[in-house]
């Protein structure tokens, strides 16, 4: 993001010790640190000089990966973590997420994909297309995992 002194700020967890380099053209984001395709609806919203912005990578930085394995039981959203499992899917993450306040039951973050046990309407499947992610019906489905879920991955593997 075009600062220096980014070794000590992380060291000491400090975003104020970062400095802008000298002579860079970025003011608030540029396609060569924040700016890409895939984030173009929330470009008004990202500055690299926000103080926020800054101190939330520094966290990132000293932050520590703990792995989470999805638990293995069925909840009230019947009993679909098997059927994924028994058809070749990857476990949908541990946490749920919300999209425009709609509870998506499962999510595979690193894919964005996500489905409901509950169903969704087409507002919140414009909102999660403007954001990337693929969103599936499960409400409906009488048996088995839908093809069109299983091909998102055959896709992206």
């Amino acid at each position: 993001m075009h600062f220096e002194n980014v070794d000590e700020a992380i060291a000491k967890g400090d975003s104020t010790l970062l400095h802008s380099r000298d002579g860079e053209a970025c003011v608030r984001g540029c396609y060569r640190c924040l700016l890409s395709y895939f984030n173009q609806p929330d470009h008004e919203m990202i500055d690299r000089t926000s103080d926020e912005a800054k101190q939330m990578l520094i966290d990132l930085a000293r932050g520590q990966l703990v792995l989470a394995v999805a638990p293995d039981v069925a909840s009230e959203d019947g009993d679909w973590a098997a059927a994924f499992k028994a058809v070749g899917l990857p476990p949908p993450d541990t946490s749920t997420i919300s999209i425009s306040g709609h509870e998506m039951s499962f999510a595979w973050r690193s894919h964005f994909v996500a489905a409901s046990v509950a169903p969704i309407d087409n507002a919140v499947r414009g909102d999660a297309e403007a954001k990337g992610w693929t969103l599936f019906d499960l409400s409906e489905v009488e048996s088995g995992v839908p093809d069109a879920l299983m091909s998102m991955f055959r896709e992206m593997a």
